[in-house]
């Protein structure tokens, strides 16, 4: 065998061992998918180019939406803090965050201009996009 290759074979024996090791330390980390933050209402009013009069009552009316759903997650033993949820428990909540979501659409109906809305609903995050 001649010296290159023996030196080729043992640069992949080292570079196989700090691939196991590296694994081997992350097999016990969570891999929990992190639930982004929503946006601040704040922001979201300036992207919507909101009036003055619609501005603190667009930013009540998010306020309130995102202590409702906090609220609700907490009732059912859910942390965002702690990453995604399992499907199960989402599933388990659908309905009432499917009413939450219907309740905030009407309010914001009321303040929103329609082509606000249409802006809003281009902007805002959604569960499933990336």
């Amino acid at each position: 065998m001649t010296e290159t290759l023996r030196l080729r074979l043992h640069r992949a024996g080292i570079a196989t061992a700090a691939l196991i090791l590296a694994l081997a330390l992350t097999a016990g980390q969570s891999h929990a998918q992190q639930v982004p933050a929503p946006p601040r209402p704040a922001d979201l009013a300036a992207k919507l180019s909101l009036s003055p009069e619609q501005t603190p009552v667009f930013i009540s009316i998010m306020d309130s939406h995102f202590a409702e759903t906090k609220a609700l997650l907490a009732r059912h033993g859910v942390d965002p803090s702690k990453g995604r949820p399992p499907f199960q428990v989402m599933r388990k909540l659908r309905a009432e965050m499917m009413q939450n979501q219907r309740a905030l659409k009407t309010e914001l109906s009321a303040v929103l201009t329609p082509q606000q809305m249409q802006t809003l609903k281009e902007i805002a995050p959604r569960g499933r996009r990336k």
